[in-house]
Parts: structure tokens; sequence; C-alpha cells
């Protein structure tokens, strides 16, 4: 009697690893994410360093979007991998400090910030991603 279960067991456990392997070998067994690259560059503004400004990218129609702010030099890093594709580029002042419940953040004067940049959907900067290592510089001009 005691064999009977095992033989039952076995009988499933064969039709079971196929359909294991089928699925493993259509939809494979590696990370199957998108393709992805590294992001750093620097803002200027008319030739000239921007700090402490606020890079906002984003993927138009993909909801996709990452932040880095700006150093002294007016380098940018972004932290982890980025998605591969085309970005509309928005500089904007940088937000000071995380604000005080019930208030609004505020930001820091960046008059020298041409309007038309400072939002993705009137800029007309764009960085492209590539799988790798990928530098940018992103020129505003008035």
């Amino acid at each position: 009697m005691h064999l009977q279960p095992s033989i039952i067991n076995r009988r499933y456990s064969i039709p079971g690893s196929i359909i294991c392997t089928l699925l493993l070998g259509t939809f494979g067994c590696g990370s199957g994410g998108p393709t992805q690259g590294n992001l750093q560059g620097v803002v200027t503004h008319n030739g000239q360093p921007l700090s402490n400004a606020q890079v906002e990218l984003e993927m138009p129609g993909q909801g996709i979007g990452v932040l880095a702010v700006t150093n002294i030099e007016g380098k940018f890093v972004i932290e982890g991998p980025v998605r591969v594709g085309t970005y509309k580029a928005a500089i904007g002042p940088a937000i000071d400090a995380p604000p005080e419940p019930g208030t609004t953040p505020k930001k820091n004067a960046f008059p020298k910030i041409p309007k038309k940049y400072q939002q993705t959907s009137t800029t007309d900067l764009s960085v492209t991603v590539t799988e790798g290592e990928n530098n940018v510089t992103l020129e505003l001009k008035d």
C-alpha cells in the first residue's frame, strides 16, 4: 500500500516538470528586466556650471522619471541604473529641505534659469540613455 501513493506522485510530477521546463524556455531565467544604463552629467547656463539645481528626467508617455541635484560644479549623478530610452530634461531650483508638515516646500531662487527649461512639458532638452555608462552635458541658453 505504501508504494501506490509514490507511483501516483511520480505520474503527476513528470508533466509538472515538463511544464516548468517549457516555461523556463519561453520566459528564461535571467533578470528579464528592461535594459539599463548609468547616467551622470553636468548642467551649464551660458557656459557656466549651474549648482544646486534639480535635474528631472521624464520618459514621455511611460510614467518613468528620475531626479538628481547638481553639486557646486554643476555635476549630477543618477543613483542606480536608469532604463534605456529618451527622456525630456527639466532643470529647476532644488528644494532646500524637506518641508514641515502642512507647509509648502521652499525652492532656491534661480532667476537665471529660463522658464522654458523648468518643466518637462516646455523644455527642449533631451537625454538619450544607452546601455552602459552615459555622460551628458545639459546646456541652458538665454
